[in-house]
């Protein structure tokens, strides 16, 4: 037992290395091997990995649970069975009422032109 924790130790290590390398970015000697018309040349460069925004993420997400997780909980009470006082419902369904009376008096005004309109032109007295 106590070396297969040790195995795990050491690969979770590993990967955290390499977790850590990714979330940062970071650059390693590489041989460039390039063959120009049967000749090889070698060239040492430096290759550089940028930092990878997801694996600097999960880093965080990991290491400080409490500042990066994915949801984010809003503990509130809210009560949506809050109603505005009598007075102010009294107060806005006069105000429908009143609305109502004056549209029904306007369509009543317009269906007396137009039967007006339509008696003038059933009688040939249109303009």
């Amino acid at each position: 037992m106590e070396s297969i924790n040790k195995g795990k130790l050491e690969a979770d290590s590993k990967v955290a290395e390499s977790l850590y390398k990714r979330a940062t970015g970071y650059s390693h000697p590489d041989t460039h091997v390039s063959n120009y018309q049967g000749e090889i040349t070698l060239t040492e460069i430096t290759k550089h990995y940028p930092p990878d925004t997801a694996a600097a993420f999960i880093w965080l997400k990991n290491r400080q649970p409490s500042k990066w997780k994915d949801k984010v909980e809003v503990k509130e009470d809210i009560n949506l069975n809050i109603f505005p006082p009598k007075e102010v419902l009294d107060g806005i369904y006069e105000k429908a009422l009143s609305e109502a009376a004056k549209r029904r008096e306007m369509l009543a005004e317009r269906r007396l032109r137009i039967n007006a309109l339509i008696a003038r032109e059933s009688d040939g007295l249109a303009d």
